[in-house]
């Protein structure tokens, strides 16, 4: 039982924390995107404007084993807008989303895999520099080359690509 009650208070402790850590008042969503020219590294970053942004990652590569692989890492960010769920939601809540895959066509195999999370400590971008993680899933760098990071039991990728 004092498990239990310890639990539950550092449970409510962690969840007041959390909050306090939100901003105040999320800035407002720009639906119609800026007609602004591509500026580098800005756009890389995220955009606290934005309802959706994407970073999007594909390529060959030979592994360790010298067998051809392709591989996939994506990076999703959405605001909650709470005008178009149709139910109460908190304004600004952001969630992030990413999505890792490697396949081998020798022998044939698809492996993937998932990851969602709220905004926060353990998931998030920066919109001062190029980041952006999903636990300890990441892409992060410069407008010159990016480290991807992502692992689980079947399947890991560590590599710095160059544009």
């Amino acid at each position: 039982m004092f498990k239990l009650v310890r639990n539950l208070m550092l449970s409510a402790v962690m969840l007041a924390a959390l909050v306090s850590c939100r901003p105040q008042k999320p800035a407002p969503l720009i639906k119609d995107l800026p007609s602004q020219p591509l500026a580098m590294p800005r756009d890389l970053y995220t955009h606290d404007w934005a309802q959706t942004e994407w970073w999007y990652y594909t390529g060959h590569l030979t592994g360790e084993d010298g067998k051809s692989y392709g591989f996939e890492l994506t990076f999703f960010r959405y605001r909650v807008d709470p005008k178009q769920v149709g139910a109460p939601a908190p304004e600004g809540v952001t969630g992030y989303m990413s999505h890792f895959a490697v396949l081998s066509e020798d022998p044939p195999s698809y492996q993937h895999d998932s990851r969602i999370m709220i905004e926060g400590p353990a998931a998030g971008g920066a919109a001062d520099r190029y980041r952006v993680f999903v636990g300890d899933w990441s892409v992060e760098g410069d407008v010159h080359s990016q480290r991807l990071v992502a692992a689980n039991k079947e399947m890991a990728i560590d590599i710095t690509v160059a544009p």
